[in-house]
């Protein structure tokens, strides 16, 4: 098969056209309808979610609330998606939906019937006459335009002894009030707030009291009037928010006038013995003895294979050598390690002034986060 670049051209302007028209009714979807449908799906799908959609709020009473603008649906009316189409038929105008009265789809034709005038409709049944949902259709639409199913009127028969009759009177002593109490009104409207008072789309008081005083009617024979239970549901919702209100702002004024706020805390510095030692000016050998009790600096003699390099002028006694010590935190920090090569410093330099040939150096002790362990060696 064998294409001209006409005809190329031509599928592919189509096809872009179609991706534009689907991006277009993807953004009127979300605009009209809001989140509850998902558009990031092919035309088929989005089509019949929407439908769902729509067919969900005219069966809650809610259908006037929504108006999707043409411009972007008559881009429908002739799409190969029923979905499509009979989306276009639902929410286009009703001087526009009269142009789908010939649609190959049984469904289409059938909503755009019930939106179309008399007319319309019979011309519609003279096409396809095998069609008994267009006579149902036609026929509610005739009531519509008349007023709804007329009254009978009572004839009374010639033998009716009822005819000039009067009221005899109860059976049963009878109270003279009404037949459903202010209390049961408010009753209600109690129990429809706690269960459906946290509806989050609103809205709910008028629908909710149509459908269940038109059940009431039909099922117990009641009649309920729907303006006193709707207004008893207005007044506790409306008491309740003034509650709220009061109760809210009353105990911030509580609150404030009782000082009623948590004091902060007071941070205190910890001292750290490690910093003022470094902060004093001290001797070496006043540094020495206040580092060795910063440190927990613990000493033993000196070993014997070095004993005997000592000069030793003048003094034959035992020399003591730092052995080991602890920091005073859990581990041995930055400031610690400035202070022990301080230490070892000044004490390398009193044991060279008195003629010694010995040195020591610190490390970090293996078996402990903040030990310290002392080595010695010649020099």
């Amino acid at each position: 098969m064998r294409l001209k670049l006409g005809q190329l051209q031509k599928i592919v302007d189509n096809t872009i056209a179609e991706e534009k028209s689907t991006d277009d009714l993807r953004e009127e979807i979300s605009r009209v309808l809001g989140p509850s449908v998902v558009t990031n799906v092919k035309l088929d799908q989005l089509a019949e979610g929407a439908n769902y959609r729509i067919g969900v709020l005219e069966r809650t009473g809610r259908e006037n609330h929504f108006k999707f603008n043409d411009k972007v649906m008559l881009k429908f009316l002739n799409s190969k998606c029923t979905e499509a189409r009979l989306l276009a038929a639902r929410t286009l105008s009703e001087n526009i939906v009269c142009k789908m009265v010939n649609d190959s789809d049984m469904s289409v034709r059938h909503i755009v019937a019930r939106r179309s005038p008399v007319s319309v409709i019979k011309e519609m049944i003279k096409r396809s006459p095998n069609d008994d949902e267009l006579r149902v259709i036609y026929r509610e639409k005739r009531l519509e335009e008349a007023g709804g199913i007329p009254t009978p009127k009572s004839s009374p028969m010639a033998s009716d002894v009822t005819l000039k009759a009067k009221r005899l009177g109860d059976t049963v002593k009878q109270q003279n009030v009404p037949e459903i109490s202010k209390q049961w009104y408010e009753t209600a409207a109690y129990n429809f707030i706690k269960d459906y008072g946290n509806n989050i789309e609103g809205q709910w008081q008028a629908p909710l009291v149509h459908r269940y005083c038109s059940s009431l009617r039909v099922t117990s024979k009641v009649n309920v009037d729907e303006k006193k239970l709707l207004a008893a549901i207005e007044k506790q919702l409306k008491q309740k928010d003034d509650d709220a209100l009061k109760k809210y702002s009353l105990k911030e004024t509580i609150n404030y006038l009782n000082n009623d706020v948590e004091e902060l805390p007071v941070f205190v510095e910890a001292v750290n013995p490690v910093k003022d030692l470094l902060q004093t000016t001290l001797s070496p050998t006043e540094y020495v003895k206040q580092a060795m009790t910063v440190f927990n600096i613990r000493e033993s003699i000196m070993p014997a294979s070095l004993r005997k390099y000592r000069i030793s002028e003048g003094h034959n006694g035992v020399i003591m050598i730092p052995c080991n010590g602890s920091s005073p935190s859990s581990r041995v920090s930055v400031l610690d390690e400035r202070a022990l090569d301080k230490f070892v410093k000044n004490w390398n330099s009193i044991q060279e002034m008195a003629g010694e040939p010995i040195c020591i150096d610190w490390t970090h002790n293996p078996t402990s986060l903040n030990g310290i362990s002392f080595n010695v060696e010649l020099k």
